[in-house]
């Protein structure tokens, strides 16, 4: 058995248990994050101005007279900006200060492109144009990584994020409910660690026998934490995006070390088939969307160390399509949500339905600046930001964490 284990078996071995309602066996904490960041990409370009919707310009009428959201179907937030009715859940928190709205964002102007594919590269690179074979998030926990970092500290739900890509050690899961040791009737789980952890301890390759250490202890802390049964999951639906935040919200709550998680939410690029405010493909996207944040948020036990940042590639054109959709735009709306959050606004330049460029709402803030202030005031970055976001050198921040 290797050092880690032993360590870890001693750790759990001495630490208190108390019998929770389901009747499990929780133990102490043993995670060492001192913040949590979760960032949900809304692949195929969210329709910004269909979510937070300008509803004192006409020009948003006048340009969408099939998928307008009337005003019967706006929730007011500010007397100049309205949520679209499906993402009501969002209300409550946005009221309470702990969601932001940041409006105009994007790529910057030299690197714009209607791409889904080289936008989402970018900016899951944190460059502007060009991407790269390393990630913001990976960057950012490479630079701070001690050799002997947690298990779960970075984490893809369903996919590893590109995000992600620069950190080694980053973590795939699908199902944390299927992460663990599954022996053979005859054979006990320890037999089966054992027997693993005997073999690798053979391999001549120490990348590899260090890898199979980490994997074997995945399986291990998750056996023994019984991952994948300890948030309620009536609250988070049965969708597929509810499912992915539930299994966040679990590792958080288990203190494991969780520094960073990502979470893929498709089914954004609405050329057709939109809807209307009342039923159709756009309200059931941002149903979804607002249900799961609100159940992520509800759910986390100290909200002050977790931020949650939901983007997208880019924005949708103003004016609607011949059939009834929207095509690619250029600028795009991010929210950030979290008890540490200065929320309960609506922050960013906003330029006016009356200043597009050749019918895009332009790219006011640069993603990065988000990003930026994120890991700057709360992943305790801020001097390695150079290296996180090569190139990008911009600090006038919005304001958005207290």
């Amino acid at each position: 058995m290797d050092i880690t284990r032993r360590r870890l078996l001693k750790a759990i071995a001495a630490a208190p248990v108390a019998a929770s309602g389901a009747g499990q066996i929780a133990f102490a904490a043993d995670g060492n994050s001192s913040h949590t960041v979760v960032v949900v990409f809304l692949r195929g370009a969210l329709d910004s101005v269909g979510a937070l919707i300008p509803s004192n310009e006409s020009r948003y009428y006048d340009s969408r007279p099939g998928i307008a959201v009337r005003r019967e179907g706006q929730i007011n937030l500010d007397g100049q900006f309205a949520l679209h009715n499906a993402l009501r859940p969002l209300k409550d928190l946005y009221d309470q200060g702990d969601l932001a709205f940041v409006v105009g964002t994007g790529l910057d102007s030299a690197s714009a492109t209607r791409s889904h594919f080289d936008a989402q590269a970018r900016m899951e690179a944190g460059l502007s144009g060009r991407s790269s074979s390393e990630g913001w998030l990976g960057r950012h926990l490479a630079l701070r990584a001690n050799g002997d970092d947690d298990v779960f500290r970075g984490i893809g739900i369903g996919n590893v994020s590109d995000a992600l890509r620069g950190y080694r050690n980053a973590l795939n899961i699908n199902d944390l409910a299927n992460l663990r040791l599954r022996p053979p009737n005859d054979v006990t789980a320890g037999e089966l660690d054992r027997t693993l952890t005997s073999l690798y301890a053979e391999a001549r390759i120490p990348e590899l026998r260090n890898q199979s250490d980490r994997a074997l202890e995945t399986l291990y802390v998750s056996t023994v934490r019984n991952l994948g049964y300890g948030t309620s999951a009536s609250a988070f639906g049965t969708r597929r995006f509810g499912r992915e935040l539930r299994q966040v919200a679990e590792l958080i709550n288990a203190d494991l070390g969780l520094c960073a998680a990502t979470v893929d939410f498709g089914g954004w690029d609405l050329h057709d088939s939109y809807g209307s405010w009342r039923i159709g493909a756009m309200q059931d996207q941002l149903k979804q969307l607002a249900l799961g944040l609100r159940a992520f948020h509800e759910n986390i036990r100290d909200r002050r160390k977790v931020t949650v940042v939901v983007m997208s590639e880019f924005g949708r054109r103003l004016e609607e399509n011949s059939s009834y959709g929207t095509d690619h735009g250029k600028g795009g709306l991010m929210m950030v949500l979290g008890g540490s959050v200065n929320g309960g606004r609506v922050t960013g330049r906003w330029p006016g339905l009356d200043n597009l460029n050749d019918g895009d709402l332009p790219v006011t803030t640069d993603y990065r600046l988000v990003l930026g202030e994120l890991i700057s005031r709360r992943l305790g970055s801020d001097g390695d930001l150079a290296r996180v976001f090569p190139g990008f050198n911009e600090r006038n921040w919005l304001n958005l964490f207290g």
